[in-house]
């Protein structure tokens, strides 16, 4: 056996287009990179000694490429050794490219390069790497303009039909390979920064039937997937059925969703009882009960405040006006220690800023309540919208009974939001909300 310095076996992951630097707005933003930039010359590393007990080492390194194709900085991002390192970043400052181009025009780039070190069989030709390095890396390239948004993925790898078993040392792909990650001895794996929108995770392993599962990942939110895998063993038998579906353990929807789900009544809240895991509670009482906990082990927010109800008595009305919601988002269980120490589910309600494109407003009345808002711009930069919701059963109740025994419900409830656009980047909301609930017993003929 002999050392060899191997040429460049993954080609750029990221090509980030830059601008000298400074700040990038939506106004300025470069366009897209229509050529990514092409190795011309490599530098073959002197792999060090140590190379012949480690048998393969790995470093990854971001390299920034004017527009000239020289190498301005070498920056070591996956260390594989001090040594390592060393030979690694001396080989990547003499290479040379051809630069990339956005637009018609030459622009710097930075690149991610995985510089690996290997040994090789004696017989083979030590000519191989020139003509290697002759040739070019093979490209694969994923623009990414800075302000993109990325969000983390992580997840863990299971043996489907032994009770959740973690599978080890198992590769998981991100679409076609722009990233890729091993599981640990949990089976666990994670992407620090996936691009927002949906993408395929595919399983591979030598013991493991290829599995390929589709995510959507959100701007803003942390996503975390189970992905089920058949094992290849020997003496096996092979039976269909229904295909693998990872396991996401939020739900996340968005008010043009709400809005579609029947039963709600008007009133998109109520969306949450239709939910996977969600039971209603007997007798109209408004609670809810999430994988069978008690309705106090529920936390529900509003604007990552905590409400103690989110219905009005006998679950008739949200506390919140629906006019007000942006999002809802639902975790089932599982949450992290900053929500307390419930057992059931966590409701995340976001309320959504006041309109800036002129002045709305609605009315709504029915037999139950009526309710009243409006919205829209103060000045420039300052917006604000307020709505008010108020029950009348208790008017028209007695209208319609003669029992002498009778309870009468009253609720209200009101929201105000101000924001204002203190600056380009700083934002500033305040916001107020209230609700009360009520219950009065009437007895026309009272005995003593």
């Amino acid at each position: 056996m002999r050392v060899i310095a191997a040429r460049l076996i993954v080609a750029p992951l990221l090509v980030t287009v830059m601008l000298g630097g400074r700040p990038v707005h939506a106004d300025d933003a470069p366009p897209p990179l229509s050529k990514p930039p092409r190795l011309k010359r490599f530098v073959p590393a002197s792999a060090p000694a140590e190379l012949a007990t480690r048998r393969q080492v790995e470093v990854v390194l971001v390299i920034d490429v004017n527009v000239a194709g020289a190498v301005d900085r070498v920056e070591v991002v996956g260390s594989g050794g001090p040594e390592f390192d060393a030979a690694a970043v001396g080989a990547a400052r003499g290479f040379a490219f051809e630069p990339g181009e956005a637009g018609g025009k030459p622009v710097p780039v930075r690149v991610t390069y995985r510089y690996r070190f290997f040994l090789t069989p004696a017989s083979q030709p030590a000519s191989r790497p020139a003509r290697q390095a002759a040739t070019g890396p093979s490209w694969r390239t994923i623009v990414r303009v800075p302000g993109f948004a990325t969000v983390p993925v992580r997840g863990r790898v299971l043996k489907r039909g032994e009770g959740g078993v973690p599978l080890v040392g198992v590769r998981v792909y991100l679409d076609d390979g722009a990233q890729v990650a091993s599981t640990d001895a949990k089976g666990r794996f994670g992407f620090a920064a996936v691009p927002a929108g949906g993408h395929t995770l595919k399983v591979r392993g030598s013991e493991v039937a290829p599995t390929d599962a589709a995510i959507t990942a959100r701007a803003g939110k942390e996503l975390q997937v189970t992905i089920f895998v058949a094992a290849l063993e020997p003496y096996t038998s092979v039976v269909r059925g229904r295909r693998v579906v990872p396991e996401v353990v939020e739900q996340n929807l968005q008010i043009e969703e709400i809005k579609r789900i029947p039963g709600t009544q008007g009133d998109t809240l109520k969306a949450v009882q239709n939910l996977a895991g969600v039971a209603r509670a007997p007798f109209i009482l408004g609670f809810l009960v999430v994988w069978g906990s008690s309705p106090g082990d529920t936390r529900v927010y509003l604007d990552d405040v905590r409400i103690p109800a989110l219905y009005h008595l006998g679950a008739l009305r949200s506390t919140v006006n629906s006019e007000s919601i942006q999002s809802l988002t639902f975790l089932p269980g599982g949450y992290g220690a900053a929500h307390g120490r419930g057992l059931g589910g966590v409701i995340q309600v976001q309320t959504r800023p006041p309109r800036t494109d002129g002045l709305h407003g609605f009315v709504q009345l029915d037999l139950m309540d009526g309710a009243i808002g409006i919205e829209g711009p103060l000045t420039r930069n300052l917006a604000v919208g307020a709505s008010v919701r108020r029950s009348w059963i208790d008017v028209f109740l007695p209208l319609f009974t003669t029992s002498d025994f009778q309870l009468s419900p009253k609720y209200y409830d009101y929201q105000a939001r101000l924001r204002w656009q203190a600056s380009p980047r700083d934002i500033i909301d305040a916001t107020v909300f209230g609700s009360d609930d009520s219950m009065t017993l009437k007895l026309k003929r009272p005995d003593p």
